[in-house]
């Protein structure tokens, strides 16, 4: 890893990074293409991009293209375990901080409508249930939500690379949201290809950083997909991916627990 890397801390600014990443992730394919190995690669193409926005003069927005630094931010709340008392006093308290998009970590219909009733008709409210369901099960929750007006469904089946259901599921009518657990840009073309995903949620942690980023947001841009990254982080993730959606000409809220 030293020759690989060691030649990238010598230039000023961003040229050759994204080649010198894929040679790390080819002798190191073998230890998988997702987990650990991919999150290790994926921190270091965000601690490399960081260095070279540093040398460069430049916050990192704008070597990706990007202008004025604005963003929007939506909030991402905690589980509650069903607890609908909860869910309505959190919900609500996000929305007197300013949030119009909130996104609940609930996985029953009574926390859903509960964060429903907590906020007015234009608020939009987001459900990411972390992939508990069977297709058929997700189908039947999409059915019976389908008139509640809710923002979107996040990984609503189980196993996540279940496109083909996932994309059963969005047939049913309620916005279908997935990407955490997508980890290379050959895997994003395959979700997308099979029509299984409404908004696209890449995590710059997982995927192999702000170089695989890059070529997910150049992908999404070839179909009718909503770009919304994935960020249920602090720190440098977080960082990452508010400089990632600052870059953006059309907006990308930011997640923000």
């Amino acid at each position: 890893l030293n020759q690989i890397i060691a030649p990238m801390l010598i230039g000023k600014d961003a040229t050759g990074i994204r080649h010198r990443i894929s040679d790390i992730e080819r002798p190191l394919h073998g230890l998988g293409r997702s987990g650990p190995a991919q999150y290790g690669i994926s921190a270091i193409d965000i601690a490399l991009w960081d260095l070279a926005g540093k040398r460069a003069g430049l916050p990192l927005f704008r070597m990706l293209g990007g202008r004025d630094g604005l963003i929007s931010k939506y909030a991402s709340l905690m589980r509650y375990g069903g607890d609908t008392d909860a869910v309505s006093k959190n919900v609500s308290r996000a929305r007197a901080n300013g949030f119009e998009t909130i996104k609940l970590h609930e996985t029953t219909i009574p926390a859903f409508r509960a964060a429903r009733d907590a906020v007015n008709n234009e608020d939009n409210i987001c459900l990411d249930v972390n992939c508990p369901w069977t297709v058929a099960e997700a189908i039947g929750v999409a059915q019976e939500i389908r008139g509640d007006d809710f923002y979107w469904l996040e990984e609503p089946v189980w196993p996540p690379e279940d496109y083909a259901g996932l994309a059963k599921v969005k047939k049913q009518g309620v916005p279908i949201s997935a990407g955490e657990n997508i980890t290379t840009p050959h895997e994003f073309k395959t979700a997308l290809e099979m029509n299984a995903i409404d908004n696209l949620q890449p995590s710059v942690t997982k995927c192999g950083g702000i170089s695989a980023m890059q070529k997910i947001f150049s992908l999404s841009a070839m179909y009718p997909v909503q770009l919304i990254p994935h960020c249920f982080c602090w720190g440098p993730g977080y960082l990452a991916t508010a400089h990632l959606a600052a870059s953006r000409v059309e907006p990308i809220p930011l997640e923000t627990p």
